[in-house]
């Protein structure tokens, strides 16, 4: 069967790369370098250690993946379930990695987005107790983790990909439907007034490059501003094709400028870089994860470094941070019916892959 260890003109072997992990390049030049991960497997100390530790090797940041959503936590009116969220930013801490919070408010009704009770309650809900449920919830959470949580993700995902008629495109969510764009406002609000040190986002997927999508996340953003709302900067998700190379002067560059000539920060807060792979059946255990060619590899780590570039040219970048970093706990190969996938800067092994050593060359300066 061909397999990622076939690839080995395209990996890195462990006697070429040095015994620095990415964290102490990182902490080098002070850059918040950080991945999502998740409750469950640092816990359990899954894949015989190497998922934990491959994120104290590696990064100084941790965002939990889904322990900090909603519909993980909110249980009802009140009722909040704080096992899983406690567990690892207590980890985190311990260990001297900062955390990001995601997410207080993930503007749509379809996923893993908002509890179902919520909604199965929403026509005996009023405006006037939509906004005390809002509060209620986001000073709840943000409150329990004041002095803990660096930075959230406020509002997640609010603007819809094909048009409509409401204000800057947002979805038709249920905290819409309530509040209107003043859910925007309050969420921000109540957060600052939750944990007024705490540093607050806005995050966002396929906006980071132009277009109708952007340009409705600049007219939200200004309202944000125009209403004073506590908003301190932009994620961009950064779920790319490893094709693009951003180059200066580009759309990325020119997205990324906007918001500094707004005087936000931004974070490159999920950033992926799939390729194409090897079609194979759900069942076999290589799903997802095999390259097509080894040159989708070269190809990859020359992506890497030209985003890792475009991020860091930037003095408003608060951190770049990536949506994993083994390929064997990758969201893209389920979400992509097994057509892209190997996204990753470690394979499924652990193994460091080219895009391992060109982040590292970019993060040593090089």
């Amino acid at each position: 069967m061909f397999s990622i260890v076939a690839l080995g003109c395209a990996m890195m072997t462990p006697s070429s790369l040095d015994s620095t992990g990415l964290r102490a390049l990182a902490d080098k030049r002070h850059l918040n370098f950080g991945t999502c991960a998740f409750s469950d497997g640092v816990k359990a100390d899954i894949d015989g250690g190497k998922y934990r530790q491959g994120i104290l090797d590696n990064f100084n940041m941790i965002e939990p993946e889904n322990d900090l959503k909603p519909p993980a936590m909110w249980q009802g009116l009140g009722k909040i379930d704080f096992t899983k969220s406690d567990y690892l930013i207590d980890w985190a801490r311990s260990n001297k990695l900062k955390v990001r919070g995601h997410v207080l408010v993930y503007a749509s009704d379809w996923g893993y987005t908002i509890p179902r009770w919520l909604l199965d309650k929403e026509k005996d809900i009023t405006p006037e107790q939509a906004k005390q449920i809002l509060h209620d919830y986001i000073t709840a959470v943000v409150g329990r983790y004041k002095g803990k949580i660096a930075m959230w993700d406020v509002v997640n995902e609010a603007i819809e990909d094909g048009p409509n008629s409401r204000p800057f495109n947002l979805r038709d969510s249920f905290w819409y439907r309530k509040l209107g764009t003043d859910f925007l406002v309050y969420a921000f609000q109540f957060a600052h007034e939750a944990d007024p040190k705490c540093k607050l986002y806005y995050n966002d997927y396929s906006v980071e490059i132009g277009g109708t999508k952007t340009e409705n996340l600049f007219k939200m953003v200004d309202f944000l501003k125009s209403k004073n709302a506590p908003i301190t900067g932009i994620g961009f998700q950064f779920h790319r094709w490893a094709v693009e190379v951003p180059k200066p002067g580009d759309k990325f560059y020119e997205t990324l400028q906007q918001i500094a000539d707004r005087k936000l920060t931004f974070m490159m807060t999920e950033m992926d870089l799939s390729i194409p792979i090897k079609r194979l059946t759900r069942t076999d255990p290589d799903y997802g994860l095999v390259p097509a060619s080894p040159e989708d590899l070269e190809q990859q780590a020359k992506s890497y470094e030209a985003f890792m570039r475009l991020g860091l040219s930037f003095k408003n970048c608060e951190g770049i941070q990536l949506w994993g970093y083994t390929d064997g706990h990758s969201w893209i190969p389920g979400s992509t019916g097994g057509s892209r996938g190997a996204a990753l800067l470690l394979d499924k092994d652990y193994k460091p892959k080219l895009a391992y050593e060109s982040v590292r060359k970019v993060l040593a300066g090089r």
